[in-house]
């Protein structure tokens, strides 16, 4: 593989990471509030629908036939994954320990 190839497969990579952020950051968010939402159900159907809905036209606009571009988007994709879990644990565990923090003056 050429150098202008891998520049060609770029874009396709880096629009695999957007979707990537999206889908599993609404993921994340949606888990989140389906603790509060009055209809859990919808919120949870609502989101998958719209999650997949951006994510397959995104890799069909993407691929456009071509199964490097393809192969690119996911890899984004995949990559995404690792590092919204990541960033969502970090935030997790910051929040569970402000809210032990919280817990343990409201005790004192």
């Amino acid at each position: 593989m050429k150098m202008t190839d891998i520049l060609l497969l770029m874009p396709s990579f880096l629009v695999g990471i957007l979707v990537g952020v999206f889908f599993f950051m609404g993921l994340w968010y949606t888990t989140k509030k389906l603790m509060d939402a009055k209809h859990p159900a919808l919120w949870a159907l609502g989101s998958m629908v719209v999650r997949v809905a951006v994510t397959l036209v995104s890799f069909y606009l993407v691929g456009a036939g071509d199964l490097r571009k393809l192969l690119a988007c996911l890899v984004g994709f995949i990559l995404s994954r690792i590092f919204v879990m990541r960033i969502t644990a970090t935030v997790d565990r910051k929040n569970s320990s402000s809210l032990k923090e919280t817990e343990h003056e409201t005790q004192s």
